[in-house]
């Protein structure tokens, strides 16, 4: 009986996650964005800002702007191709400040020291003079520099309550997926180790790629919990122009994605 239940209770799961793919399939990374957004309600934070590194098209900014409209949005995209929402800084975060190029690989999404493709500025994020408006969300997902990209916040990782960080794992066929790429390199302890200096001290995993051959990538929230009620739920503190803004910066997604 209890294996009857067992497999009704994965079926119903099944159903529901082609239900919700059918239903938002204008909006990609939709488990990942909505267990954010779980989490941060379990935190009862009312988030003022979201700093998007690597931001792509904007696919987990949009969720976040939908949940909470008057949000502001800070998205870091090399990719003169690419189409993010928000303040667009057209420029990549690194523990260092140098020229980067990306490669001709048929993705568009990785970048190299060599010259093979179109140059960009990388930067670290505490040599910038953006202000942080608490409390704050980080989502990182750059690929080989992801942990770089979290060390060049420095003392600035602090600042926000939450950070949403993709960690490379595991990836028996990467030479086959993308031939001519280097292997993106595990960095899960280093993460870590900078997660905890930064007083993040609660992790909670937030969406995983699983294959035939593995976990090649999973994405992990750390977070730390407050006491502090100045950062708690304030329906009162809802900016009207951003929450305009956000509903614009959405209609606007709709033509660009």
């Amino acid at each position: 009986m209890n294996a009857q239940i067992h497999a009704i209770g994965n079926i119903a799961r099944i159903i529901k996650y082609g239900l919700c793919v059918l239903a938002k399939q204008h909006k990609p990374n939709w488990f990942l964005s909505t267990n954010i957004i779980d989490l941060v309600e379990d935190l009862r934070i009312s988030p003022k800002q979201f700093v998007d590194v690597g931001a792509h098209n904007s696919e987990i900014a949009l969720w976040m702007v939908e949940k909470w409209p008057w949000i502001e949005v800070i998205s870091f995209e090399p990719n003169r191709v690419r189409c993010p929402i928000g303040k667009w800084i057209q420029k990549g975060l690194s523990d260092e400040r140098g020229i980067r190029y990306f490669t001709k690989d048929p993705s568009e999404q990785f970048i190299s020291e060599e010259i093979n493709g179109y140059p960009f500025e990388i930067v670290r994020f505490d040599s910038l003079e953006e202000v942080i408006r608490q409390p704050a969300i980080l989502k990182i997902d750059a690929e080989h520099y992801s942990a770089r990209a979290m060390r060049g916040f420095g003392e600035r990782l602090k600042e926000f309550q939450v950070v949403v960080i993709e960690m490379a794992n595991h990836f028996p066929k990467w030479h086959k997926d993308y031939p001519g790429e280097p292997v993106i390199p595990n960095q899960q302890v280093e993460i870590w180790q900078c997660a905890l200096a930064a007083g993040l001290d609660s992790a909670r995993v937030v969406a995983a790629e699983f294959t035939p051959n593995g976990v090649p990538f999973y994405d992990i929230a750390f977070y730390r919990c407050s006491d502090d009620p100045s950062l708690f739920k304030d329906e009162a503190e809802i900016s009207t122009t951003q929450q305009f803004t956000n509903a614009k910066a959405y209609e606007n997604s709709i033509y660009c994605h």
